[in-house]
């Protein structure tokens, strides 16, 4: 299927596609716009690789139900209110309106291999152009778009797509500097116990990181109990020591935690519907 030259093929209509997220885009960006400590050392191959995480988590009842509200209202997905939601903390973290945020799909772009057993997990870059004056809604509509056209065009492999991006140039290792990962705990499993041997798990916060494959990499797990608690988010950031000092990586937890407020909070003055992004700032928490 790789082979297949003719221009109506699916790699090909795929290649087509992932050629147009990649028009115009700076390839030499993605080092210059997180809030490095170490700027210095964002472009040395060999970092010590050494990472560290710090771990929150959202249990406000009413701010949580309000964001479950919003995905049913908008036939969205959490992954995907989320993935907003950080596209949009990085342009206002960075300034920078052209954001791209590397992420993983279940990569099951078709019906007959939804339900089918086995790892089809894929790493793929989400670009978004973000226009200031747009609303939240509009852009968590537009980022709704993105992702059902990415999953369509999934199908390509990943080193098609980077080859795609940097057109022959040799920085191939990455796509961008930060990674969003987004999963749903919906049971809990303390322990396995396989013969005479006892597995138990850690939470993510008690999980040694001492290596960091990325610069940035956050994470947001849903709890959803089977127990009649609340719904609740964890957000895990894990981050290169070589890069970002703890303090630096704990004020973004709070600025993002604080943008999240301003979005859904029944208090909030801003209007996700209505608001243009230009108006909304992370900078008063």
């Amino acid at each position: 299927m790789l082979q297949d030259d003719s221009p109506d093929s699916e790699m090909n209509i795929a290649r087509e596609f992932w050629k147009t997220i990649f028009n115009g885009y700076d390839i030499n960006k993605p080092n210059k716009v997180l809030p490095y400590d170490y700027r210095e050392t964002v472009e040395i191959v060999g970092r010590s690789g050494f990472g560290g995480t710090l771990c929150s988590s959202i249990e406000d009842e009413e701010l949580v139900c309000s964001m479950l509200t919003l995905v049913q209202e908008h036939n969205v997905s959490m992954f995907q209110l989320f993935l907003t939601c950080y596209h949009l903390f990085i342009y206002k973290l960075t300034d920078d309106n052209d954001v791209l945020i590397d992420s993983i799909t279940a990569n099951r772009y078709r019906p007959e291999i939804e339900y089918a057993i086995g790892m089809f997990l894929s790493f793929f870059p989400y670009r978004l152009a973000i226009d200031p004056n747009m609303s939240f809604i509009d852009l968590l509509s537009k980022v709704h778009g993105n992702c059902v056209n990415i999953l369509q065009h999934s199908k390509l492999p990943l080193p098609e797509i980077l080859n795609i991006q940097y057109s022959g140039n040799p920085r191939m290792d990455r796509t961008s500097s930060t990674v969003f990962f987004f999963e749903t705990d919906t049971y809990k499993i303390d322990e396995v116990v396989l013969e005479d041997a006892v597995c138990k798990f850690l939470p993510d916060a008690d999980r040694p990181a001492h290596i960091s494959k990325f610069d940035l990499l956050f994470s947001v797990k849903h709890d959803v109990s089977d127990t009649g608690q609340p719904q609740r988010f964890f957000l895990l950031w894990n981050y290169s020591t070589d890069l970002f000092t703890e303090k630096t990586i704990s004020k973004m937890d709070k600025q993002f935690r604080h943008l999240l407020n301003i979005l859904f909070s029944k208090s909030s003055m801003f209007d996700i519907n209505q608001q243009p992004l230009y108006e909304l700032s992370l900078f008063s928490c």
